[in-house]
């Protein structure tokens, strides 16, 4: 099956009608259970806010247990997530740009399996809090019951991070979940808010998370990287953080147990570079000289 469209033109607008009972809508499209899905060179749009959208989650695209996805090229403004991938199989999210975002631009959970997503730019709504991220690879089920996700991939991404609370790339998991294989690499995240993790992985094993450029405007207070328990056995290496003024417990934060942090720089005016390890955390980070930067 393809949606094809060209480009700005091929527009689609999700609004509920002042009249519909309760104002609520739960997707523009969904795909259960089907394969080789493309959806490219379309323009999504619904009025921003909850209030306009209704009670219901607002998905543009809801894709479950979809098998070689592919959804790319297009642009999408408003709504809860831009692509909600439940349990897919083999799906790529590329060249996507996506503004206004109440929940995720990218939201994958409920047992997904090789879920990549590629060079996308995403804003998160500014009026949105706690819970909202640009990419969520999570091991949870829609009923909140323990998932296995597996390999996930954030590479090349430009996410813009707009109101405390917010996360650009998160990792997490229900207790019992498995939630493993992550790599999120070569991402650029820009934080325009003070209590914000840049990248945030709670329930996560086996994840890469390298090369990543984080920068700060005005002062945050989180992580540019935290990874807590459970998290286990992930690497964190050569990421670069700007501008992170007041972590007050390290610009890098590790609380899982075993992995590795190395190599990881903070250039501006940044507070004390590394928190503190646990034992069984191989860690050494670098400072690049620059601004007040600190080991």
């Amino acid at each position: 099956m393809r949606l094809h469209g060209r480009g700005a033109c091929s527009h689609v607008m999700l609004a509920a009608a002042a009249s519909w009972a309760g104002r609520s809508i739960t997707y523009a499209f969904q795909a259960t259970s089907i394969s080789n899905v493309e959806i490219d060179h379309l323009n999504f749009s619904c009025p921003v806010g909850r209030a306009h959208f209704g009670g219901g989650p607002a998905h543009i695209l809801q894709m479950i247990s979809v098998t070689k996805l592919s959804v790319h090229d297009n642009i999408a403004d408003g709504c809860g997530d831009f692509l909600a991938n439940i349990g897919g199989t083999d799906v790529t999210a590329y060249n996507n740009r996506v503004t206004n975002s109440d929940n995720a631009c990218f939201d994958n959970w409920g047992g997904f399996t090789d879920s990549k997503v590629i060079r996308n730019t995403c804003s998160l709504m500014a009026a949105s809090g706690s819970g909202v991220a640009g990419i969520w690879f999570t091991g949870t089920n829609t009923d909140g019951t323990a998932a296995t996700s597996r390999r996930g991939t954030a590479i090349g991404n430009t996410i813009y991070v707009n109101t405390d609370n917010q996360v650009g790339i998160g990792l997490n998991a229900t207790s019992g979940g498995v939630n493993t294989g992550h790599i999120v690499a070569d991402n650029r995240i820009i934080v325009n808010a003070v209590s914000v993790f840049a990248i945030l992985a709670t329930g996560a094993s086996e994840c890469r998370i390298t090369h990543n450029k984080i920068v700060g405007i005005g002062g945050v207070s989180g992580a540019a990287i935290r990874v807590a328990r459970p998290a286990t056995n992930c690497d964190v290496k050569d990421n670069l953080a700007v501008n992170w003024a007041k972590a007050g417990s390290g610009v890098f934060q590790y609380t899982g147990t075993t992995g590795t942090v190395s190599g990881n720089k903070c250039s501006g005016t940044c507070a004390t570079l590394l928190g503190a390890f646990p034992s069984g955390v191989l860690h050494s980070a670098n400072d690049n000289g620059a601004g007040t930067g600190r080991r």
